[in-house]
C-alpha cells in the first residue's frame, strides 16, 4: 500500500503561526501552538479516507481532497478511535478517526528539519492524540524539529479477527499510512522527509518495533524510540481476535458465520463496542494485532537473530517500577524485550541504546503526586515536556514541576531530539555508549534526581530473560496503567 503525491507540498513560507499549507489532504490553516506559541499546530488533518460504511473492517484509503475544497480549517484534534479503554483525550465514538495532527516550529528559510511521529499506547484498545500529556508543541520547540501524532484504529475495529477479511491487522496499516502521508506531505511542514523517527510508548513502542519488520523493503524511517514495549511483549500479538470476534457478533445476533460481517455491518459503532466490552477488561486484551505472517508476526526472536528488520538506529527502553512490585511482570512486557532488541540490532551492526528511567511517576507534578514511582508511562510528558500543564491520563489538577523534574525534561527531550535529529550520531554526542554484546552499557535517566544520565551494567536486569515465560495474575489493564 503506498499514498501517492497529488500535488506537490509548497514549502512553509509564512513567518506567522499556523500559515496555509498546501498537503495532498488540501489547504490547510492551523494556530499557533497550545503550549508553545511559536509553533504552528494543524490539528485533525485526514490522512485516509474515513473507515465508515462499506470501508468498515477494510484497509486505510488513501485521501485526496477535492481541487475545489476551500481552506481547511486544522485548529481542533478529531475525535479519537472508538475503542473499549478510555485514557481521557479528545472526543470519542467515531469511528471517522483517520486523522493526525502535526507541530511545527518552521519559518521562512529554515533549513528542513528532523521529523518525529508519535505513536500512542492503549494496550490496542484505548488511546488517542488530544491528550495534553503528548500535545507535540513544546517537544517541537524545544528540539526544533517536527512533531506528527496519527490516530489509529483500536480494539474490534482495528483488529477484527473477522472471517472473510483480506486485512486483520487494520490499526497497524492505518499507522503505515500515516507515515506515507508524511513522507508525501512533510516538506509542506518543513519537515525533512528523509529523516522521519517513529517513537512510541508501550503498544505505541510495541507499533514501532512492529513497523521495524514489516516494512523492510520501504522503510520509509530512519530511526525508531520505544519506550516500555517491543514486538516481543506477551499476549499483543495473538489469534484472540479470531476467538472473540464470534462472541461479539452472537451478542448482537448475528450468529451464522457465514453472514457474520455484513450482519455487523450494520450495527452501530456503539453497539459493537458494547459487545466488545462485555468480553470484560483483563489482560491481554480481547482484540490486538494477529499474526498474519506480513505485518505482524508469530517468531519474532528468531526473525530478530536473523536480522530481519529494517536496519536503522533503535533507542529503546523501560521505566524502574513498570508495574510496581511485580518483578516477573515487568520483566516479561518490558526488560526482556527491550534486551532482545538492543542485542539483535548490535549482532547486526544497526546502532542501538537501552535506557532505563527512574524519575516521577505520571502523576508527578499533579493532584495525584502520591503515585510517584517510575511507573508505566511515567516518562511521556517528561518526553513532550508537558509537566505543569498535563495531569496525566487519569486525570488530577496539574501542578507546577520542581526545577528539578524540569531539568530533567529538559534533558531527555534533548536526548530525544538529538536521536531524531541524527540517530546514528545524535546520542554518540551526547556522551551515551551504544548498547554493545559485551560491555552491554544501560543509560540511567533521573536517577538518584540526576538531571543527566549515568551508566549501569545492564546484565544486572536482565537475569531473568533467558528462560522467562508468558504468565499472568490477573488484575486486568490496570496492572499496566492501561497503557
Amino acid at each position: 500500500m503506498k499514498l501517492s503525491t497529488l500535488l506537490p507540498p509548497i514549502p512553509l513560507i509564512a513567518a506567522q503561526a499556523g500559515a496555509p499549507v498546501h498537503t495532498t489532504s488540501g489547504t490547510l490553516l492551523g494556530s499557533a501552538g497550545k503550549y508553545a506559541p511559536s509553533v504552528s499546530a494543524y490539528l485533525g488533518v485526514p490522512f485516509a479516507q474515513p473507515p465508515v460504511g462499506p470501508l468498515r473492517w477494510q484497509p486505510p484509503q488513501k485521501y485526496a481532497a477535492a481541487t475545489t475544497a476551500s481552506p481547511r480549517n486544522a485548529t481542533k484534534f478529531a475525535s479519537d478511535c472508538p475503542g473499549t479503554l478510555s485514557l481521557g483525550g479528545g472526543p470519542g465514538g467515531s469511528e471517522d478517526c483517520l486523522y493526525l495532527s502535526v507541530w511545527t516550529p518552521a519559518k521562512a528559510g529554515d533549513k528542513l528539519k528532523a521529523v518525529m511521529v508519535w505513536l500512542y499506547g492503549g494496550a490496542f484498545v484505548g488511546g488517542g492524540t488530544a491528550m495534553s500529556m503528548t500535545d507535540g508543541s513544546i517537544l517541537a520547540a524545544s528540539q526544533d524539529v517536527v512533531v506528527v501524532a496519527p490516530n489509529y484504529r483500536l480494539s474490534i475495529f482495528g483488529f477484527p479477527g473477522a472471517p472473510g477479511l483480506k486485512e486483520q491487522n487494520l490499526g497497524l496499516l492505518d499507522q503505515r499510512a500515516a507515515v506515507e502521508w508524511v513522507r508525501d506531505n512533510i516538506k509542506a511542514f518543513g519537515g525533512d522527509p528523509g529523516r522521519i523517527t517513529l517513537f512510541g510508548e508501550s503498544a505505541g513502542a510495541m507499533s514501532v518495533d512492529i513497523y521495524s519488520y514489516a516494512w523492510t523493503s520501504d522503510p520509509i524511517v530512519s530511526g525508531f524510540i520505544g519506550e516500555s514495549g517491543a514486538s516481543t511483549m506477551c499476549g499483543l500479538i495473538s489469534n484472540a481476535s479470531y476467538t472473540n470476534w464470534p462472541k461479539v457478533a452472537a451478542s448482537l445476533n448475528c450468529t451464522d458465520p457465514a453472514t457474520a460481517l455484513p450482519c455487523m455491518s450494520t450495527k452501530s459503532t456503539k453497539d459493537i463496542i458494547a459487545g466488545a466490552k462485555s468480553l470484560g477488561s483483563g489482560f491481554p486484551p480481547k482484540f490486538v494485532p494477529v499474526p498474519d505472517e506480513r505485518i505482524a508476526f508469530s517468531d519474532y526472536p528468531a526473525r530478530g537473530a536473523a536480522g530481519k528488520f529494517i536496519k536503522a538506529p533503535f533507542l529503546i527502553g523501560n521505566n524502574d517500577r513498570e508495574v510496581g512490585s511485580d518483578t516477573h511482570l515487568a520483566d516479561q512486557e518490558f526488560v526482556c524485550p527491550a534486551e532482545q532488541v538492543s542485542s539483535s540490532r548490535r549482532a547486526h551492526n544497526v546502532p542501538a541504546w537501552r535506557y532505563r528511567y527512574y524519575g516521577g511517576g505520571p502523576f508527578a507534578g499533579t493532584s495525584l503526586a502520591s503515585m510517584t514511582a517510575a511507573s508505566h508511562g511515567s516518562e511521556i510528558s517528561y518526553v513532550f515536556g508537558t509537566l505543569g500543564v498535563s495531569a496525566g491520563f487519569l486525570g488530577g489538577a496539574a501542578r507546577a514541576p520542581s526545577a528539578t523534574k524540569k531539568q530533567v525534561s529538559a534533558y531527555i527531550q534533548k536526548a530525544w531530539g538529538a536521536f531524531a535529529r541524527d540517530p546514528v550520531k545524535g546520542l554518540e554526542e551526547l556522551g551515551w555508549p551504544k548498547w554493545e554484546s559485551k560491555s552491554k552499557s544501560l543509560i540511567r535517566l533521573a536517577f538518584g534526581n540526576e538531571t543527566a544520565f549515568s551508566i549501569a551494567q545492564g546484565d544486572q536486569y536482565d537475569a531473568a530473560c533467558a528462560g522467562i515465560q508468558c504468565t499472568y495474575s490477573g488484575g486486568g489493564l490496570s496492572a499496566l496503567g492501561g497503557l
